[in-house]
């Protein structure tokens, strides 16, 4: 069976490689043949995994492929991980790469590509595969049911129903005004290496993690300010990326992009495992001055985000995605934040324990622009612990002003968890409340 890509896929393959990565950190005995039979039994679950993307001269498709999924086995070392995160996806055409790298601490990564993949399916592919090899290490059978019994899944384009080619258009030329109209704050290269538009990333992720307190405190917070997690964490990381934004001083315009999962907004079911690509994008465009704390700045993009949402602007950008690639509004947001919700720790066999997971999105091609970067902060609370998760490439932005910017954000919630009682009397160049506004939950997920 072969499908050929949609418009998104072909973009997304073609001119914005990347890939969903997923790693578990594992202590005890992981047992490679066992895994690599769970790997079989969680691609039978997920036809998709077992496709491989060729070519003809009528373009890309996706063909399954029935032999056996490959479990590729790496040495632990210093920089084992680093360097699994820098062997391209796009270099392979499968779906699908799964590595164990097998040291004192074993880590299993698994990488998707973006163009058939998003952060909620690579989860729902790494509790499958836990799921099986849990049952083979047990003894029992890892039988788990296809989830598309026809073969490979539509592509999301193929659910979104009800929009006219009018509504399309308007949407597409709305866009293009903004683009016109409004001058964005840029993000320099910081990291004192001369572009090079045929150059691979240099991949290296930093990180921030809370202790359970203080998540619970930032739940708390983000409650006593009438806001969602998703609108207090990207009023935080909009107030800290002030500082390396170009202009470097006054008012300035920045985009902000939130990938919006679809999966519950379709006319057509989906359900919350669907393995697949299937959220979209919204940008919404901040006013950063002095005196605009993070619970105003999340506010106002928390609206912003509503609304685009209640207007079916994710969907539309779907739908237009052939004509809105190169607007700047879309593609020139200095700040994006994906925010994945909670994971538990999944069940494991007697001996073996998953003591962490970690998500990414990265790169296989250097897509900043020459003067601007885009800052891409991945938000998972795994185990009760809120984690800030950032690829990048260190080509473009400097390890240092990385890790930096996390830091900084890991303090201003951690400082506005430890405040929640006074959050009413904050101070408005901290972190103030503003008044209330309709209650709303809104979280938003890796495309």
């Amino acid at each position: 069976m072969k499908r050929y890509l949609s418009p998104l896929e072909t973009m997304l393959y073609r001119h914005l490689p990347s890939r969903v990565t997923l790693t578990y950190r594992v202590s005890g005995r992981v047992e490679e043949s066992l895994l690599a039979d769970a790997l079989s039994a969680t691609t039978v679950r997920y036809p998709l995994l077992r496709a491989r993307v060729s070519h003809d001269r009528n373009g890309s498709f996706l063909q399954l492929d029935d032999s056996r999924p490959r479990l590729r086995v790496l040495t632990d070392g210093a920089n084992t991980l680093r360097e699994e995160l820098n062997t391209p996806r796009s270099s392979e055409p499968d779906v699908l790469r799964a590595t164990l790298i097998r040291g004192d601490v074993c880590t299993i990564v698994l990488h998707m590509q973006h163009a058939f993949s998003d952060g909620r399916s690579i989860l729902a592919v790494g509790e499958i595969l836990w799921q099986a090899y849990t049952a083979l290490a047990e003894g029992r059978p890892a039988q788990l049911p296809e989830e598309h019994q026809g073969g490979l899944p539509d592509p999301i384009e193929a659910h979104l129903g009800g929009w006219s080619d009018v509504e399309v258009a308007d949407y597409v030329a709305t866009q293009d005004a903004l683009s016109r109209q409004i001058t964005l704050a840029s993000l320099p290269r910081t990291a004192g290496v001369q572009a090079d538009p045929s150059a691979a990333p240099a991949v290296d992720a930093h990180r921030v993690q809370l202790s359970r307190e203080d998540t619970a405190n930032v739940l708390a917070a983000a409650r006593a300010a009438d806001l969602s997690v998703h609108g207090l964490i990207s009023g935080v990381l909009l107030s800290g990326v002030r500082k390396y934004l170009v202009p470097t001083c006054g008012p300035v315009n920045v985009g902000c992009l939130s990938a919006v999962d679809l999966r519950s907004r379709l006319g057509l079911p989906i359900g919350p495992d669907r393995v697949g690509l299937a959220a979209s994008w919204f940008t919404g465009i901040v006013r950063l001055t002095e005196d605009r704390g993070p619970f105003e700045l999340g506010r106002d993009y928390q609206d912003q985000l509503r609304v685009g949402i209640d207007r079916g602007q994710p969907e539309l950008a779907l739908l237009a995605v052939s004509s809105i690639s190169a607007s700047k509004t879309i593609l020139n947001a200095s700040l994006s934040v994906s925010n994945l919700n909670a994971v538990s720790l999944p069940p494991t066999p007697a001996g073996v324990q998953v003591t962490d997971i970690r998500t990414f999105s990265v790169p296989d091609r250097d897509f900043e622009k020459p003067d601007n970067g885009r800052l891409r902060v991945l938000v998972l609370t795994v185990d009760g612990r809120l984690n800030l998760e950032l690829a990048f490439d260190s080509n473009f932005f400097a390890s240092a002003q990385v890790e930096e910017f996390l830091e900084a954000a890991g303090t201003m919630l951690r400082s506005i968890g430890a405040d929640v009682p006074a959050c009413p009397r904050a101070d408005a160049r901290s972190h103030p409340a503003d008044p209330p506004s309709r209650p709303r939950r809104l979280e938003a997920e890796p495309a």
